[in-house]
């Protein structure tokens, strides 16, 4: 056996504990022997011997056995009350047996091993456990945790990574050597086991007759813990991020043998059903809705399920933005005559990464807890990179293993399960990265029995002392940023710069070059030596200079009156200034500033102003002004540029023209849908002609597809192709490629359907798929689709909604198992996203195609 078959075992295993304990049903009686396969050579288990199983009741008297006292959890032997969480621990032993083939609290008898047990004293054994993932021992700490709240229920066991993924590179074969031991041990329970052919009979009789067996099988009473009768979160709603306008949904599943209340609580306030905020269920599924958030809506959300049992809150937190402003684009005014236009360089621009360090933009804050209740710190962090997040008590450092610790879209916290009367105290969240540090801090105080003096003393300083002047503010402002700037070019270098703060640029056109001071002061004649020593307090009189020695502005050299520049040649003005203080040089173009840039360079060196434009476009056509100021004055010196454009030129300028503009792209070979492996590479390609320029995006479910190296956006001649490195399970869906540039847009559309090994694929299932077209105006168009099994229906629908049966434009062919869709006179209305969907007793599927339609 190897650890990707283990994994096998124990996900079918978490998977029958879930399903018992959405019946609040309770196995009590997890061990190796109670697993069995179906077949001789099948790989599927079954969970069997239910003569201790019990239906949740705190009412009622609960049979427990210690008669394997390895998988005995510590509750059992304490002789507390039991729960789901008992069924848990056993879990976890079970994974370390098959793992090692060892018993993680195996001691030379069974006094010893319950002992053990008690005291949650193990370790893994360092040979046999040194070929196991780090992830099969994090599933192992998890659950063999003395602390019932604390481990993992079978709901977050499936959700664990040793759980989920593909595991088959984890084929290292465990000796068989190793169970030897733990199977003798096994079969010395019972008498005469060679004997039996069927050595299930023998496991039956012995589970239908240990109840009435109390001493041979160590069968004692106890209770149920009656706090697992209250509502439990068996999927837990999730922090969310939305603009404003936006609508946003919390999802939960919450489970109790009596039907729970649930209830929103946002600012202390609950939250009643309205038209902003609306409430569904669908048995166990919990849904809220917010409509149109607005900012004031920001913050946390407590979510309350409460029945006679008790009850149970969840915290989430919504992050609400405003809009970002996007500003319609300028409007141009369309010129009689085309001319020569100046684009930009491409060889220059910027990479801009804009970081920040760590902000708390909303702090931790103090929680009064009643004792075994669950505690949830909350806070909200920006910076980039990331900031690394550590939680204190105290100043001692808490392991992410005893606590849970997540963050996630900017919403870090921490649960304190089971809360005690010694979890209280100050908890403080660090956060670092390279920019810097920030941190929050808050009180928690539990009450409850147990409560030593010296921890209610604490408590009531914490309750009534100035420290909790820090939930004045709990919201802060996020710091400026740090950007990182890096110039790329094609001549094969590159530079970069970091500033500091919101706002960067270059100063205005003066290039002035720095000139240092003048220093004035007393002459030795005006202060006699015999003076009393310098004090702060004295007067002393400042000699100015002569006023001859200061001027206003003056411009020596001016520029030329008027000048005429070839289009495509190089413009260079100059001027000669003088004055004191030195002036301030500002270049204006038809009355508005120049600043230097790739396209004019402003200088300003020895008392000479120059600019130069390396390629005139007649664009350039105007008055250029250099004006001079400083505090005494200002002048300036004008000249008019006019480009003459040569006859080349203009001959140019009419062949171009005369080529029309650009039309929109067209694609004429379209995406298939198909059935892939998981595992496998799949490619996705398109056929795309007509245009010159444009942009190609491809989306997945509606979601852009960012190139990586898990996929991949490549293209040769007009062929563009989607590589999907490996395909995954959640990677099924409808993928759509769109090829867009200023004049119009084509798109196509496609399904893929992963399938997965020992899994039934949905059905009805399609043989053969409605494939995406592209017509023109007026042409009729015909989908085709044929389904495997007879179906109970197929609808069309177009952009989500259903299309109409009754129109004519529209003829609907059902022939057996074959079903056709076909729009007899295509019109430009037509254009969009359609989707046929088949439905059978068992669900629905769905396959997705496009059409696109242009105009003659």
């Amino acid at each position: 056996m190897s650890e990707a078959e283990v994994i096998n075992y124990m996900r079918q295993i978490c998977e029958a504990i879930r399903h018992m304990h959405e019946k609040n049903i309770i196995h009590l009686d997890i061990k190796p022997e109670n697993i069995m396969c179906q077949t001789k050579h099948s790989t599927n288990v079954k969970l069997i011997d239910f003569g201790l199983a019990t239906k949740l009741d705190p009412n009622e008297v609960v049979k427990i056995s210690t008669g394997t006292a390895e998988f005995a959890a510590p509750e059992i032997v304490e002789r507390e009350p039991v729960g789901f969480y008992t069924d848990m621990w056993a879990v976890g032993v079970l994974a370390y047996v098959l793992l090692s083939g060892l018993s993680p609290f195996a001691g030379d008898n069974d006094v010893e091993t319950l002992k053990n047990v008690k005291a949650c004293d193990w370790d893994f054994d360092e040979e046999a456990f040194a070929n196991v993932s780090s992830e099969g021992k994090d599933f192992i700490k998890r659950l063999l945790v003395k602390n019932k709240e604390k481990r993992m229920t079978a709901h977050e066991c499936l959700l664990h990574s040793w759980l989920t993924g593909d595991h088959s590179d984890r084929s290292a074969a465990i000796k068989s050597s190793c169970y030897t031991n733990i199977r003798n041990k096994i079969r010395m329970k019972y008498q005469d086991w060679d004997s039996f052919a069927v050595p299930i009979g023998r496991l039956s009789e012995y589970s239908a007759l240990r109840k009435l067996h109390l001493e041979k099988y160590r069968i004692h009473d106890t209770s149920f813990d009656r706090r697992q009768a209250a509502p439990r979160f068996v999927i837990k709603p999730a922090s969310a991020f939305a603009y404003e306008g936006q609508s946003v949904k919390f999802y939960c599943r919450v489970i109790a043998i009596a039907q729970p209340t649930l209830s929103w609580y946002h600012n202390n306030q609950e939250l009643r059903q309205s038209v902003k905020f609306m409430k569904r269920y669908a048995q166990d599924d919990y849904t809220f809705v917010i409509n149109r958030v607005k900012c004031e809506d920001r913050g946390e959300y407590i979510i309350r399920a409460e029945n006679h049992y008790g009850f149970r809150e969840e915290v989430v937190f919504l992050n609400v933005q405003p809009l970002p402003k996007v500003q319609p684009p300028a409007y141009k005014q369309p010129e009689a005559q085309p001319i020569r236009r100046r684009e930009p360089l491409a060889f220059s621009f910027w990479i801009e990464e804009r970081e920040s360090a760590p902000c708390f933009t909303f702090l931790l804050r103090p929680r009064v807890m009643q004792c075994r209740q669950t505690c949830k710190l909350l806070c909200c962090l920006s910076g980039k990179p990331f900031p690394t997040v550590k939680w204190f008590k105290g100043s001692k450092e808490l392991n992410k293993h005893d606590y849970n610790m997540s963050h996630s879209d900017g919403v870090v916290f921490m649960e304190i399960v089971d809360c005690k009367p010694e979890d209280s105290g100050k908890y403080q969240c660090v956060a670092t990265n390279i920019h810097g540090q920030d941190e929050t801090s808050c009180v928690v105080i539990v009450e409850g029995y147990g409560e030593t003096e010296e921890q209610a003393t604490l408590a009531h300083n914490y309750m009534y002392s100035g420290d909790r002047r820090y939930i004045e503010q709990p919201l802060r402002t996020i710091p400026n940023t740090v950007t990182k700037k890096t110039l790329i070019g094609t001549s094969g270098g590159s530079s970069s710069a970091t500033s500091t703060g919101s706002k960067y640029g270059s100063s205005a056109a003066s290039g002035a070059a720095e000139k240092k001071p003048k220093k004035y002061g007393m002459n030795k004649s005006s202060y006699d030596a015999s003076s009393p020593s310098r004090s702060r307090s004295a007067t002393k009189e400042l000699v100015l200079p002569p006023d001859d020695s200061m001027c206003p502005p003056e411009i020596t050299n001016k520029l030329p009156l008027t000048i005429v520049v070839n289009d495509g040649e190089s413009l260079d003005l100059s001027c000669t200034l003088r004055g004191d203080p030195d002036p301030r040089v500002t270049w204006l173009k038809n009355g508005q500033v120049l600043t230097s840039s790739n396209v004019v360079d402003l200088k300003y060196r020895n008392g000479i102003a120059s600019l130069r434009i390396t390629e005139i476009y007649p664009e350039d056509e105007g008055e250029y002004i250099c004006r001079a100021s400083n505090s005494l004055g200002q002048t300036e010196t004008k000249c008019i540029l006019s480009v003459k454009i040569p006859p080349s030129s203009k001959m140019q300028t009419q062949v171009s023209s005369s080529d029309g503009p650009d039309v929109a792209p067209r694609i004429v070979s379209h995406l298939t849908s198909q059935f892939v492996k998981d595992g496998d590479p799949v490619v996705l390609s398109v056929r795309i002609i007509g245009a010159q320029k444009f942009d190609v995006v491809w989306l997945h479910n509606n979601k852009e597809i960012k190139p990586s190296k898990d996929f991949q956006y490549t293209s040769e001649a007009n062929i563009y192709k989607l590589n999907i490195v490996e395909i995954f399970p959640e990677d099924s869906g409808i993928y759509t490629c769109e090829a867009f540039n200023d004049v119009g847009e084509s798109f196509s559309s496609c399904s893929l359907t992963v399938l997965v090994p020992n899994e039934e694929p949905k059905t009805p299932f399609f043989k053969t798929f409605p494939r995406s077209a592209t017509v023109q105006e007026g042409e009729s168009v015909s989908f085709d689709c044929e389904i495997e099994k007879d179906p109970t229906g197929v609808i069309w629908l177009k952009d989500g909604k259903p299309i109409e049966d009754d129109s004519t434009r529209y003829q609907f062919v059902q022939n057996g198992k074959h079903f056709q869709f076909k729009i007899l006179s295509s019109t430009l209305n037509d254009i969009g996203q359609y989707l046929a969907k088949a439905s059978d007793k068992s669900g629905e599927t769905s396959a997705s195609f496009a059409l696109n339609v242009f105009s003659v």
